[in-house]
């Protein structure tokens, strides 16, 4: 009788633990199930455009021995094309930095006009000088039989820029405290 007194209580206690587990999970499912039954046309998209934007590449040091692509995150343009920019610090020429404009899908392309038409300006920067290539859609429509300025039927479309946009040797005037600063401006 011992025994079935103390395996009651033990019983008790776990069903007293499973209702509290139970209270807690109930309160989870039903915030749960109460957001997903809200309207999806109550919930709004907000998108943040920007036409200049300024990249910080740190470790330098470190990056220019790596061949490690960066890519920054992606952002609108004021038009609403969605982009991101690709560095590679050594190239395919190993003493030379690569730097690419990609486009990107977008929730906003049915909206616009195809091809892409905007100047990219990539900028390095110290504070003395600064170093500018320019990128368009009329410079690759000669060079390439792609669509990297039309609209992106997958994820993104095929990069393009510079694979040799600058040597090592004259980066490295534009290195400070071991960062290097890009600038790219939309126009």
């Amino acid at each position: 009788m011992l025994a079935n007194q103390q395996d009651t209580e033990q019983l008790k206690q776990e069903i007293t633990k499973l209702y509290h587990i139970a209270e807690e999970n109930s309160t989870e499912f039903l915030a749960l199930k109460k957001s997903i039954q809200q309207p999806k046309e109550n919930k709004v998209i907000q998108h943040i455009f920007k036409d200049t934007q300024l990249i910080k590449l740190d470790q330098m040091n470190l990056r220019l021995l790596s061949g490690e692509p960066f890519y920054t995150e992606p952002v609108y343009t004021s038009e609403g094309y969605r982009y991101r920019i690709k560095v590679y610090t050594r190239s395919t020429d190993i003493n030379k930095l690569a730097i690419y404009f990609q486009l990107l899908r977008g929730d906003l392309d049915d909206a616009l006009k195809w091809p892409f038409t905007k100047n990219v300006n990539i900028t390095l920067r110290n504070k003395d000088q600064f170093f500018t290539r320019t990128t368009t859609n009329n410079n690759y429509l000669q060079l390439l039989d792609d669509s990297s300025f039309d609209k992106t039927t997958t994820e993104y479309n095929v990069a393009v820029g510079y694979n040799n946009f600058i040597s090592h040797e004259v980066l490295k005037q534009f290195i400070i405290k071991n960062n290097l600063f890009i600038t790219i401006t939309i126009q």
